[in-house]
């Protein structure tokens, strides 16, 4: 491998165990959710559901994320990184996906996007198992590929358009979904028989054997008092508060927005994606390596902030 002279594609042909799983098999994301989340909106819209309503989903599929979000370390601790990545890959994911296929109205949206939530147990229990076996020096690099792998999925968004173009927006978008749902499944059962539970997960199996789940949560205590007293932290959860309402206002209404107010045909709207997603990918294999050459990431983090 040592005649591969970029440094990200030389830890992607290095990477072993977990870490290669995860990465291997996260452009599966792509051939399933990246499909279809660009039409999200305008499928809610097509079906009758309003604005107001399609914000009201938003706003209540985060409060889902939220308590899902406060329970996905003890979930983690008690079933461990391998099974709770696949358990809730399925209930956060492939469930939602069938509900989103046959929705006509707006509870069918409701308990699909409340039943989301839980992709934050999947997320918690997944950055786990990429992370826990891989050394700290690869750390950067290997979340690096994990978002070139996930953005690559971009480059199959004409799939979508064809679709779209050839079937119309909401029978389109059905069998998007219901492509979503097996691929994911399919994800799932790859990721969970090529990898393996982590040397953290297994002793944290060990640790919480026996003990109730309340009892786990009682330790949360102990963290917020941690985080009260830390300014850093309390800075950096103000930071990601704010980016994620973007991120979710974003996500929401964009497509919308380009739709019915800028008159933008249903076929073009994941060229749109895709393209911000060829970007991503050329500065993951140009840009960022020089930026997190150094030891510090303080200068690519603002740099990334600023744009």
């Amino acid at each position: 491998m040592s005649r591969v002279r970029n440094p990200l594609l030389r830890s992607l042909l290095d990477l072993r165990g977990n870490g290669r799983a995860c990465v291997y098999t996260e452009p599966m994301w792509g051939l399933s959710m990246m499909l279809v989340l660009p039409y999200a909106g305008v499928f809610m819209l097509a079906l009758g559901i309003k604005d107001q309503e399609i914000g009201l989903l938003a706003t209540l599929s985060m409060l889902s994320q939220v308590v899902f979000g406060l329970l996905g370390g003890v979930i983690t601790d008690k079933l461990g990184r391998r099974f709770t990545t696949a358990a809730f890959d399925i209930i956060g994911w492939v469930i939602p996906c069938v509900f989103w296929a046959v929705a006509q109205n707006f509870w069918a949206f409701l308990i699909a996007s409340l039943v989301n939530g839980a992709l934050q147990v999947t997320q918690n229990a997944w950055d786990c198992l990429l992370v826990e076996d891989v050394e700290r020096s690869e750390l950067t690099k290997v979340y690096s590929l994990v978002k070139a792998a996930g953005e690559f999925s971009a480059l199959f968004a004409p799939i979508a358009a064809i679709l779209v173009a050839q079937f119309g927006m909401v029978p389109a978008v059905r069998i998007l979904y219901v492509n979503a749902a097996i691929v994911m499944t399919a994800k799932v059962f790859i990721l969970y028989f090529w990898s393996s539970e982590t040397e953290v997960g297994r002793a944290r199996l060990e640790q919480t054997r026996g003990v109730s789940i309340w009892r786990l949560l009682r330790e949360y205590r102990g963290v917020v008092g941690l985080i009260i007293h830390s300014k850093g932290t309390i800075f950096s959860l103000a930071i990601m508060a704010v980016v994620s309402a973007v991120v979710l206002i974003n996500g929401t209404f964009w497509q919308i927005v380009i739709s019915q107010r800028l008159n933008v045909p249903d076929p073009l709207l994941p060229f749109f994606p895709m393209i911000r997603s060829i970007l991503s990918v050329v500065f993951f294999f140009t840009l960022i390596p020089r930026l997190t050459a150094g030891l510090s990431l303080r200068r690519p983090t603002l740099i990334g902030f600023g744009s």
